[in-house]
């Protein structure tokens, strides 16, 4: 409960900076990236962390093509790949452990 109260603390006040700083319509790509990692941040469930945490980087991603800044798309397509590749990687070792757990069968006895 308390953890819900601190989340929608930061996410008013996110939504009241972006209030007062909108200068033009693509300003909306940094709000929602940062609203989707804030509430990627509150997860339980480390997948999707990872997977909010990639959708956080697209829109950064859009936001940095639209402005120009070269640098800026660099960084985050790094965090990008960096995001996806783990959840790609913790998947497979979840498949691998769940496929070591079966019980082995026996051979069956001629």
């Amino acid at each position: 409960m308390f953890d819900t109260i601190i989340l929608c603390t930061v996410l008013v006040g996110v939504v009241l900076i972006t209030v007062f700083t909108f200068e033009s319509w693509y300003d909306i790509f940094p709000v929602l990236a940062t609203v989707i990692f804030s509430v990627g941040l509150w997860q339980k469930n480390t997948k999707m962390f990872r997977i909010l945490g990639a959708i956080s980087s697209l829109s950064w991603i859009i936001f940095m093509l639209l402005v120009g800044s070269a640098f800026g798309l660099i960084l985050e397509s790094i965090l990008l790949g960096v995001a996806v590749s783990s959840v790609v990687f913790y998947e497979i070792i979840e498949r691998v452990k769940l496929e070591n757990s079966k019980p082995v069968e026996p051979h069956p006895s001629k």
